[in-house]
Formats: C-alpha cells, structure tokens, sequence
C-alpha cells in the first residue's frame, strides 16, 4: 500500500512539472460557457448587466527570449473604448501596421497573430481585479541586424574529479539559437541531469549566473537570465553558458537505494530588513546535498534549530520557495530506482532586533540607588529615527537594520513627557540628592550596537556649611542669615538651580529641593559666637618713615592711631600677612602710635602700641676705605664696583645686619641701612686710575701651527684675537710663557693680535704678528737623478744613501738643519727645520735597473684643457685618453711634460700614461682618474649679512668679519679653503684644487641703516681737465685662445682668455677687473668706474679639424661627429653657465 501511494505521490509531482513545462510556451484558450439567455435572465431580476472592456497586449514569440517592449510598438496596438454585454463576441483587431523598426535595439518586430483572434465576454475569460477585462494577446517577433550564436559548456564543479566525456557528448544542447541587443535570454534545458559513472554520480548543478543572483526563476538550477545590450553584447562569448556538474560518491549517498534519487541545492537570501547574516550561520548549511528518500521534504532544513540568540536579538530561517525538475538514471542497477529529481529550496534567514531596554545604576561608590524611585522613573519607549515609538520589552520586529535608536529621558513615555525633566531624586535615608548624568550613550545603531541604555546617577551628600561667626546666635541680624545662606550654598555647589535655602532666626537651615521634600542643618552645624582677634605687630618707626608697617592676619582690618591722638588710618591685611599706611610727613621722635586689628567674624583686638626712634643712619658716621684702581674712573667695570664693596665692608666691619653697599659708576658708594636711612662716601675717597701692562711677546705663527705662544708677565690675562676676530684666553704661566691652542692652522697673512693684562693694571697695547708660510709651503725640492735599483719594492741601505746623497746634489740649498730619509719603496721625505716636510714618491727617485721609471700625473679634473705631469728629461710620454687616442710629448728639461685637450674629459673616465728612456724598456702605465673639481660638489651658503660703513671701501676689520661669516654658513669647507673678501664685499672662495666659487657683495654686506642691495658703483669725479684711466689706456689685443665654440665659452676657456688678456697687459692697474662673455667680448672695468672692451673676434677662435680627417657619422643619430660635438658643446656650455649664474646670483 505504502508503495502505491508513492508512486502516486510520484506521478502527481510529474504532472506538476509537466503542466509547468507547458505553461512556459503557450497560452490556453478557455472557450465561453455563457449565453445571451443568461444575460437576458440577470436583467429581468433587476440587476444592472455587467460590462466588460478591451485590451490588448504584446506578447515576445520567442518563448526563450524576453525582452522590453518599446513604447513605439505598444503605440502601434488598437484601442477600444466600446464596452461590451457578457457572452457578447469581440473579434480582435487588428494592429496599425504588422512591421516595428526598433532603432534602440538595431532590429524589426514583425506582428505574427493573437493568440485568440476572438473571445466571448464573461468573467471565466476576463481578466483584473473586477474580473471585467478582456484581454487579447498578440504575438510579435523580434528579429536583430546584427545577431549572436548562443554556446554551451559543462566544467566540473568538484575539484579533484574531471568531468566525464560523455556529459560533454550527450547532454549539451544541439540547436543553437542566435539572438540580438536587449534581451533575457532562457537558457535551454540539458538532456539530462543525472549521469551515473561506476562509483557514484554526476548531477547538473545549473547553469552559471551572469550577473547579480535574483529571486525568482533566477535561483532555478536551470535557469539564469542573461540581460543583452549594446554595452555587453561584443561576440558569441558574451552567450556562452557554463553549466556545473557536481559528483558525488555511491557510498556517501544516504538512503535506500529503491527510493528515488535526490539532488538538493539550498539557497540562502539575505534578510529584508538589511541585517548583514552572521558568518556562523551561512556556514551552518550545505548548499547541496544527494540522497535517496521516499519523502523529500524530510530533508528540508528545519528552521527551529536554525533559531539563534544574541545580545542584538535572534535569527530565524524560513523557507521561501522551491523548484524541481526530474531526469531519469540511465543504467541503473537491478533494483536501483531509476527517478532523478534535481530539488532547488530558497530560504531566507529573518533577523529580529531586540528592543530598547533601560538599565538604572549608581555611579557613586558606596551608595546604592533607592530601587522604588529607579524603578518608577524607567523610560517606556524610544526615538526610532527621530519618530517617537512605543514598544514591548523586548518588541523590536518593527527595527530596520540601521535604524538609529536614542533613549527617552527618565520617566518619560510615548504619550507622555514629563513638564519638568525627572533628573533628581532625594535620598531622605543617605540625606542628599540623587541626579541623572545621562545614559552610556547617545545613541544605537540597530543591528550593530546593544540597544540597552545604562543610565547613571550619582549621589550628592548634603554637606555642612563653615560656620558663621555671629554676635548672638539666638537672634541672627540679615546681614548673619545672608552669609550663612552663602556658606550653605558654598559648601553645596552642585545644588539643582530650583533649590531654595533659608536660615531661621536662631540659624537653623531648611533645604527644599526640586521633588519638594525639605532637609534640615540644625544651628549648632550653621553658626558660633564671635572670638576676639588677635593684636597685630607693628614695625619699628623711624623719624625719617613716610609709612606704618606692621603684620597681623590677611584680610583683617587695621586702625592706626597717631600721636596727636585724634588723626586715625585704615587698611587691610594682605594676602602674605603684611600691612602698611602712608604718613602725610615723618613722626617725630618719642611719639606713640597705636594700632588695633579687627578680624573677620572677630571682635577688635587690644591695642599694640610703638614709640617713634631715630634713624641707623643718624646714629652712625662710616669709615673711608683703602683706594681701589680702577682703569677709568668715570666709568667703573662690575669687578671694578664689586671691588669698591669688598673695601668699605672691611673698613666698617660693623654695618648692621641687611645692610647694603652699592657703587656708581664714577665710584661714589651709598650704604642703605635696614631702616632705609643712607649714608654716602664719594669717588674720590674709594677709587683711582690704573698702571698700563707691559706689551707681550709672540713667537713666529706658521700656516701648519696648532698653537700660538709667546713670553709675559707671569699670572697675566693674555688674550688673543685670531684674524678671523674670534679670541682665545689664557694666563701666563710661573716661567714667563704662555700659549693657547688653535682649532686649525691659520691662512697666510693672517694677522693674530695679542694683549696681556697685569694684576692691578690696564690691558697692554695690541702685540701684533703676521701669520707666515711653513719652509715646505716656501720651497719646491727638485726631482733628483733616477738610481736604478735591484727591487723598487725593498731598496737596500746602501740603495736608500745613494738615494740621499742624488736628492741633496738636485736640491743643494736645502736650509741647515733639513734631514732626508728614505722609505723602503724609494719615498724620499724632506723634513725642515720648522717640522713642516716635502715629500718626493719613489716613481721619481728609483727604478728597476733596465726599465724607464713610471711617469707621475698630475690630478686631472673635469674643467682641465691639459693632462701634466713629471718625468724623466728627454722621456718620450704617451697619454693614452679614455676614447683610445693616444697623444705623445718629450719631457722637459725642469723635468714636467703636458699634453692640451680638446675639451675637459668628462667625470670618472681615466687616462692612462707611460713614459720610455731611449735604450729602456717602457715604464708601466700609470692611470689617472678624472675627478670633479671641488667646485662641481660644492654650493656655498650666503652668510650672514655685515653691516659696513661704506660698501664700496670696506675695512680690513669689515673685512675680516665678513669671510667669518662666510666661514661659519660653510663649516664644511675643505681644509685648505682660502676666502678673500673685495672691497666693494665680493667674496672669492679659492678650494685646494684652485676651482673658485664667487659670492657677490650683495649677498654679504649691507650699510648700516639700509637693507641689503646692489653696491652703488663709485662715480669718478676727475679733477678739471684730469682723463679717465680708459682715455689714458689703450689696452693690447691678446693672443688668439682656441675654443669649442666662441658663441658659448666653458667657464674653463673664459678664464683662459683672462689670463691673456692680464699676460698681453701686465701694466694694468691694481683692482682692474676683467670679465669675458660667452662669445669672447672682454669687458676691463678700471679702479676708477672708467672701461674698455675688446670684441671677442680678436680674443677667440673655434678649434679646426685636422686636414683630411673623415667626418664620421654617429650610429642612430642624424649627426656628424663635427655637429655631434658642437652639440656636446653647447649642452655643457649652456650648463656652466647656469652653475656660475647659480653661484654668482645666489
């Protein structure tokens, strides 16, 4: 019996999905079971017939494609406003025109017919709400311009199983479809959706959403509708569906293997309200899951264990919809069930927020809120998004996910505000005050936040006042019961502004608060008789004070009563218990003051009474002290003052305690006794004019010297004033010496200024000295004979003396006392009798016997016209450039050789040189790195700015304070740095590889009174019938410099043409200046403002290539090496220029 009604249950479900299937495709016509009798009959009873009206609708013909119909088609369709009588027949009629362009969508709607061409009116047929509208649907069919082939595929939706060939094979749909712009698009259905293999089994899974996942035919495994236009539809690809199928294996199927096979895909929808579905939760289902059972709605997902409590309230699940198809199982086994039904459930998962709640709690520690009043004053209700609600407990089912919750105050409900807010509750058992603080929070964000507000209330004890001091605290006057009311509310701060206090006549108070229940402070807490004050002090009274003092208790009163008996003063004590009042003229001696004292909530003292005495200084006559010396007289120096002090206290050892000593500045000394009083002593009596100190010695200043020393009197200030004007000091030491240290050796030509000051005398004259060159700065050694040795890497004795005796024959006016050694590798070190030394590399004083000694190179930097270096007289030397071309050149006789460039090598390119003596081998090849000059690397700061008197004369003091300024800006010059200051402020930094940097006057100096600015140029002023230096001068055209390109000099080539202009002209006068453009003009400027020019065609001509030499194009360039190089030129020309106009303007 069970079985039969299965299998019915079975067919039952089939004729379900079968009349579904149906539905999809076509529309039944129901025929009219209606006549006119019936019509007639409905009349005759009296009741009026009814109407039916007339409309028509467009239905797609292609029952797989949906799309919108454009409002140009619905336009074309008929209208009928006739009504018509039940079981009347209304014929169809029939569109305007058969045939629709639809720009929109590039295509045509062609009208194919009604589904029903006639129908007869009654409500069976009718359609809408009233059942009185007949309905006509016509079929149009929409074909596109331009098409697209609709494409299948099946992958494996389980990872670690490849999905069989013969799903690929026999279930892919066959009929492809072509389809255009702005249509769904139904997927069709694949042959089957079960497929057995020997270990379990393939189920279609549906096909891969395109798009957002929606409810409705959308989560069918079969379905998906995918929306085409113009922005999507590109290629066939955007209609290829992907179809999933989901193994599964026989074993792990649970169920009896008669019943029919199962394959179930849950769906979860996310709740309406918007509450975001915890992750525990979309993790508690599986999404899919095969069976077999006889009863598959066992397997749906029971809700009630879905059921889940939080602190923000519960979740439920509850199940939307659902959706089958059926298969069959093709190959089953001997009593297998062979059905397949492919299950689709849509749940839905329904949060329900929990409600606002209010929680009560104290906020004071060791009070406990009285629950009676908390409990009445709990809020019923709350603001939801600003609207008043009123809900249950626990009654938030109305809540939208994001809805903003805020409490209502206490005592308050929906449909009641209380007229004043309940903030306070009196406590009569604790006696004080309860007041609401507010809630924990503002607010709650349902869905995110516990909607439960903790309202907090503190506890205000009622303190006793401080308390009043009255004259009879039976009967308090006004005045008393005001400050009492004063002390209460003082000691009660915090009292609510509606709180009333009032003071009884014996001084009992009575509190009303805002509830209107009364607390009580008996007197005995409120009030006290009066005390009598204390007797103030009084200070002494001298007969030369203009003023009472005296101390007594801050704030009280004071009375002063004068000798004469009726003359009375008043004040009051100061916050630090001092007290004083003025007297129109001093008291005479013997007279008695009188002084009382009247505290407050005091009685007034006793009287303290004082007698008028005369003053320290009246009674005392000072002693004269011993004379100190002093360098002026009229001016005293604050030792010169602290040494007047010393004196006159030794010579009035007696002075009363707090007296003090001060002295002017021409040494007239005041003494100030304790009383005020004053003596005074003059000048004359204390100070007089100092010896002058004995000039001191310097010994000879060296440009290597650490030290400055010299001779002087011993236990004498010396001070030393460097050029830069920085000073040193020390104290001359018991032998007569003295030195101090300096921080690096000083710049040639320095001036060092020394001064000694002696014990009791005025500082000395400046001793003054000019720093001088070290012997190895003055002398150049000349390169000696080569000795030929048997190992340059370890010479012998005998080798090294032979070295010796060859460096004293080349260098026979070496100073007496000069010694020279030699190193192990043939270095030769000088050393003088000052200690400064020469050093001689062994390249230039030994070589392996047979072989040309290696020539030296000088340093070589990115601005030099020519490589130099030292050799062997007479030595061929080959200069090997770093683009392989070789330049040779003979040693000369002072034993140095050259080679001109071109042009400057560029940085870190190398050159390498050897060096042949006829009949020897040649010398190894010695490389030479190109480096960059100091002034590529370095950009000086602006110093500070010196004020000068006349900017275009600067002193050498000015001058001195400028390139101190310059030097502090650049702590980090390199050692060796010279800076020299202009006249007009120009500033010439000279770096150890004699690269320059310029910073202009502009920039350092500035006259006294005048921001800083362009130096006015000096205007000559010629005597009558005097001529300038230019009219006086014809300056020589120099020698002709080859340059690059004579449009735009390097800086290296301007300076070439200088020096030939200086070298053509050396009579020029001293401070001329000489400048040269880029193109070669030169410009002489005289010391007196007048100038001259030379055109820059007499000065420069561009270099010209050898006679015969190719000009060779360079690769990947439109260029020949000629332009290429004129270009290379210019880059860097142009590049100079704005690093010297970079430097010069900064």
């Amino acid at each position: 019996m069970y079985n039969k009604e299965r299998k019915t249950k079975y067919a039952i479900r089939k004729l379900a999905v079968a009349t579904v299937s149906l539905a999809i495709g076509t529309t039944v016509a129901v025929p009219a079971i209606v006549d006119s009798g019936q019509v007639a009959h409905a009349e005759e009873q009296g009741v009026a017939a009814k109407k039916y009206k007339v409309e028509y609708e467009i239905s797609n013909a292609n029952y797989r494609e949906t799309r919108n119909i454009p409002a140009g088609l619905k336009a074309l369709m008929p209208t009928d406003t006739k009504e018509y009588a039940k079981g009347e027949t209304i014929r169809a009629t029939a569109p305007t025109q058969t045939t629709y362009v639809d720009s929109e969508n590039d295509g045509v709607w062609t009208f194919k017919s009604y589904l029903q061409e006639e129908k007869v009116a009654n409500d069976f047929t009718a359609q809408g709400s009233k059942h009185d509208t007949i309905v006509f649907h016509a079929k149009w069919e929409f074909k596109a311009n331009t098409e697209y082939e609709e494409s299948y595929e099946f992958l494996s939706g389980t990872p670690d199983r490849e999905l069989p060939h013969e799903i690929n094979v026999y279930y892919l749909p066959k009929v492809l479809e072509k389809f255009g712009l702005g249509g769904e698009v139904l997927p069709q259905t694949p042959y089957n959706y079960i497929h057995k293999v020997e270990d379990g089994y393939w189920a279609f899974s549906g096909w891969d959403a395109k798009g957002e996942w929606r409810y409705g035919d959308s989560y069918s495994t079969n379905r998906v509708h995918l929306l085409l236009d113009k922005q999507s539809i590109k290629s066939a690809e955007d209609l290829k569906f992907t179809g999933r199928w989901y193994f599964f294996r026989k074993e792990d199927i649970k169920g009896d293997i008669s019943d029919p096979l199962y394959f179930q895909r849950n769906f979860f929808l996310k709740d309406k309200k918007g509450f975001e579905v915890p992750q525990e939760l979309q993790n508690r289902y599986s999404d899919m899951e095969m069976y077999r059972s006889a009863d598959p709605d066992s397997h749906r997902l029971d809700s009630a264990n879905a059921v889940q409590e939080n602190p923000l309230g519960s979740w439920d699940l509850h199940q939307e919809t659902g959706h089958d198809a059926t298969g069959h199982i093709m190959g089953a086994d001997p009593g297998e069930n062979n059905e397949f039904w492919n299950l689709n459930r849509v749940y839905r998962w329904i949060f329900r927020p929990k409600a606002a709640t209010y929680t009560f709690v104290s906020g004071t520690s060791g009070y406990t809120l009285p629950s009676a009043y908390a409990t009445n004053l709990l809020p019923h209700g709350s603001f939801v998004n600003g609207e008043r609600r009123d809900f249950g407990s626990n009654d938030g089912r109305e809540y939208l996910n994001g809805d903003v919750i805020k409490p209502y105050q206490p005592g308050e409900t929906k449909d009641h505000i209380p007229q004043k807010p309940k903030k306070y509750m009196y406590d009569g058992v604790n006696s004080g005050l309860w007041t609401f603080q507010g809630y924990d929070k503002d607010s709650g964000i349902v869905g995110k936040d516990v909607l439960n507000f903790i309202g907090t209330w503190t506890f205000t004890p009622t303190k006793n006042p401080t308390i009043t001091k009255v004259d009879n605290p039976a009967q308090l006057t006004q005045a008393e019961k005001d400050k009492v009311e004063k002390a209460v509310k003082d000691a009660n701060p915090t009292f609510p502004a509606e709180t009333t206090v009032t003071v009884k006549d014996d001084g009992r108070v009575e509190i009303v608060y805002p509830d209107g229940l009364i607390g009580v402070i008996p007197a005995t807490d409120t009030v006290a008789e009066k005390e009598t004050s204390a007797k103030p002090t009084v200070d002494k009274v001298d007969t030369d004070d203009l003023k009472v003092t005296g101390t007594g208790v801050a704030g009280s009163k004071i009375e002063i009563t004068l000798p004469d008996g009726t003359t009375k003063k008043t004040t009051t004590v100061k916050t630090d218990g001092t007290w004083e009042v003025d007297l129109d003229n001093p008291l005479a001696k013997d007279g008695e003051v009188k002084v009382t004292q009247e505290e407050t909530d005091k009685k007034v003292s006793p009287i303290a009474p004082t007698t008028v005495v005369p003053t320290t200084a009246e009674a005392t006559t000072p002693n004269n002290p011993a004379v100190t010396k002093v360098d002026n007289p009229a001016q005293l120096t604050q030792d010169e003052k602290d040494k007047v002090v010393d004196e006159v206290k030794k010579a009035n050892p007696s002075l009363p305690a707090g007296t003090t000593v001060t002295v002017d500045n021409n040494g007239d000394v005041t003494i100030t006794y304790p009383d005020k009083s004053k003596d005074t002593i003059p000048g004359t009596s204390t100070v007089a004019e100092k010896e002058t100190s004995a000039k001191p010695t310097v010994d000879k200043v060296d440009t290597d010297d650490l030290k400055v020393t010299g001779t002087g009197v011993a236990g004498s200030k010396i001070v030393v004033t460097l050029p830069n004007g920085d000073t040193k000091t020390t104290t001359v030491k018991p032998d007569g010496k003295w030195e101090v240290d300096l921080d690096n050796p000083l710049a040639k030509d320095g001036e060092v200024k020394v001064t000694q000051e002696e014990t009791g005398k005025k500082v000395s004259p400046i001793a003054p000295t000019t720093v001088v060159p070290t012997t190895a700065e003055a002398t150049t050694p000349k390169l000696p004979e080569v000795t030929e040795v048997e190992d340059p890497t370890q010479l012998t004795q005998t080798e090294k003396d032979k070295v010796v005796d060859e460096v004293k024959k080349a260098n026979p006016g070496l100073p007496a006392g000069t010694t020279v050694t030699v190193g192990n590798n043939g270095d030769v070190t000088i050393t003088y009798p000052d200690n400064s030394t020469d050093t001689i590399p062994g390249i230039h004083t030994v070589v392996k016997k047979g072989t040309t000694p290696a020539p030296t190179v000088d340093k070589v930097d990115t601005d030099d016209t020519k490589i130099t270096g030292e050799g062997v007289v007479g030595a061929t030397v080959e200069v090997e450039l770093p683009d392989g071309t070789k330049k040779t050149t003979v040693v000369k006789p002072d034993g140095k050789w050259e080679v001109p460039l071109a042009n400057p090598l560029e940085k870190d390119s190398v050159v390498k040189v050897t060096q042949t003596v006829l009949g020897k081998k040649v010398s190894e090849k010695v490389p030479a790195k190109v480096v960059e000059t100091i002034t590529d690397k370095i950009i000086p700061n602006n110093p500070a700015v010196t004020e000068v008197e006349n900017r275009t004369q600067l002193t050498q003091e000015e001058k001195g304070k400028v390139e101190k300024a310059v030097k502090d800006a650049n702590p980090t010059f390199p050692a060796g740095t010279k800076v020299t200051v202009d006249n007009n402020g120009d500033v010439t930094i000279t770096y150890p590889d004699n690269s320059i940097d310029i910073i202009p006057g502009t920039k350092t100096v500035t006259e006294k009174g005048k921001v800083p600015g362009p130096a006015p140029k000096p205007t000559p002023t010629p005597t009558p019938g005097q001529k300038t230096i230019a009219e006086q001068i014809t300056p020589k055209t120099p020698e002709v410099t080859e340059v690059g390109n004579k449009t735009k000099l390097t800086q290296g080539e301007k300076g070439k043409v200088e020096e030939a202009v200086k070298k053509a002209n050396p009579g020029l006068p001293a401070g001329t200046k000489i400048t040269v453009a880029d193109n070669g003009e030169v410009t002489i400027t005289y010391p007196d403002g007048s100038v001259d020019t030379i055109p820059g065609e007499s000065t420069v001509k561009e270099k010209v290539k050898p006679a015969g030499e190719k000009v060779k194009a360079l690769p990947n360039t439109g260029l020949t090496a000629n332009n290429a190089v004129v270009a290379g030129l210019s880059i860097l020309a142009v590049a100079a220029l704005l690093a010297a106009r970079r430097r010069n303007n900064k």
